[in-house]
């Protein structure tokens, strides 16, 4: 089972990428972004975990998310929950 899943590879990177690099983001930018993608990935190979090619691309997803949506005037945990169902929302669509 393979587990190279590169993110970069889909349709809604570009979105990924412009989200984390607006102006307003001090912590959660394009490096931690980019940093916690590789982290995970690494996590998964160095620990040789046994994860199917599907859970291995839930991860990076959810990985690629985490900080998607980003408002510093927002509610506790709100960007978290909107982030979650822009994952979610990406998700169904790549099973249609």
């Amino acid at each position: 089972v393979s587990k190279v899943f590169h993110i970069e590879t889909l349709s809604f990177y570009p979105d990924l990428v412009r989200a984390y690099s607006t102006p307003d983001r001090v912590y959660h930018g394009i490096n931690h972004f980019h940093s916690s993608l590789q982290i995970a990935r690494d996590t998964i190979a160095t620990h040789r975990l046994k994860l199917t090619d599907e859970q291995v691309h839930e991860i990076l997803l959810a990985v690629a998310f985490h900080d998607y949506v980003y408002s510093p005037f927002a509610k506790p945990s709100l960007d978290e929950l909107h982030s979650a169902i822009a994952c979610m929302k990406v998700q169904k669509k790549s099973k249609n």
